[in-house]
């Protein structure tokens, strides 16, 4: 009898992992990639809204619709805070600080770092092409000289920040993994080789 019960202790412990497994699976959905205190992906218009308030100007152009916050902040400086919609869809934010003093993009630069981690530095033309192909009405230029940082945080976001050198402007990109095809769309973009 003895030997019974320590067959079937042994038994019922070495199922108690699967058995584990089995009734504890994890179902939940992994966290959307959240920023500005509640902002998240895929978002529609309105509920951004509700988040940022209702002093905004609204454009249409290159296939978005653009909400425009013209006195926001990004860390301690104030900015213009603009958010695009595909489809009514939340894929696209930038910040954009205008004739900033020399030591802001060194300070944004370590915030984001403390928060998302050491950035890529990226080259000026892979920026500007990537520039022209989010914003093909406003594109920046080949002649502008420019400092270009980018992080990926989790959850398939990117994020690019880059100084013009020239102009001492700031500008701030997050693109949603959906984001990062955004462009005209009818434009053929190569994937070959990525």
């Amino acid at each position: 009898m003895k030997k019974l019960l320590a067959i079937l202790l042994i038994t019922v412990l070495g199922l108690l992992p699967l058995l584990s497994a089995a009734f504890c699976e994890d179902n939940t959905e992994a966290e959307p990639f959240t920023f500005r205190d509640g902002v998240t992906w895929g978002m529609d218009r309105d509920k951004v809204i509700s988040l940022e308030g209702k002093e905004y100007e609204e454009d249409e152009k290159e296939g978005r619709t653009w909400l425009i916050y013209k006195r926001k902040k990004v860390g301690a400086y104030e900015c213009k805070l603009i958010y695009a919609f595909s489809s009514d869809t939340l894929d696209f934010c930038s910040y954009w600080l205008d004739e900033v003093e020399d030591n802001v993009f060194d300070n944004l630069i370590r915030a984001y770092s403390l928060k998302y981690g050491d950035p890529e530095e990226v080259s000026s033309g892979e920026f500007i092409a990537l520039s022209k192909r989010l914003t093909p009405s406003t594109p920046l230029k080949n002649t502008d000289l420019f400092s270009v940082c980018k992080w990926e945080p989790e959850k398939g976001t990117t994020i690019y920040m880059f100084k013009n050198l020239n102009t001492k402007c700031i500008r701030i990109y997050y693109m949603s993994p959906d984001g990062a095809q955004a462009g005209d769309p009818g434009q053929e973009i190569d994937l070959t080789g990525l």
